[in-house]
């Protein structure tokens, strides 16, 4: 709140005080405003939101027992594939000047992550057996 505002509601507390008038003081002071309702998001949205973390998930994964980018620990390509993402998401928030989770909601990030994972275990285990097959 700011000073002005703070002065002019002591002044109304005050007026209304003097005047003994419950009535009044619930007259002028205005009602809490509800919150911004988030606008519903767009199916699209997810549908490329799912289908990239799978696409991604699963092309990982394919190359993930030949560790392309080296034997240490941050150079696994599953930590590969959430730092893509992640830059991903950070190019997306610069495109369209918005926060991502009002893009996309927290929780289908979330979810989105989750199938990203289980993509990338799916390509890894597909890449090992169809080696063992030839």
């Amino acid at each position: 709140m700011r000073r002005d505002d703070s002065a002019r509601v002591a002044n109304v507390i005050v007026a209304c005080a003097d005047d003994d008038d419950a009535a009044n003081l619930a007259a002028m002071t205005a009602p809490a405003t509800p919150p911004p309702k988030r606008r519903p998001v767009a199916g699209r949205i997810l549908t490329w939101w799912f289908g990239a973390m799978s696409v991604v998930g699963v092309a990982f994964g394919m190359f993930a027992d030949q560790r392309p980018f080296g034997d240490d620990v941050l150079e696994h390509p599953l930590v590969m594939m959430f730092l893509v993402v992640g830059i991903g998401l950070i190019v997306l928030r610069a495109a369209l000047r918005r926060p991502v989770p009002e893009i996309i909601p927290d929780r289908l990030l979330l979810f989105g992550c989750f199938v990203g994972l289980a993509a990338f275990l799916i390509g890894n285990w597909l890449a090992v057996n169809l080696v063992a097959i030839r």
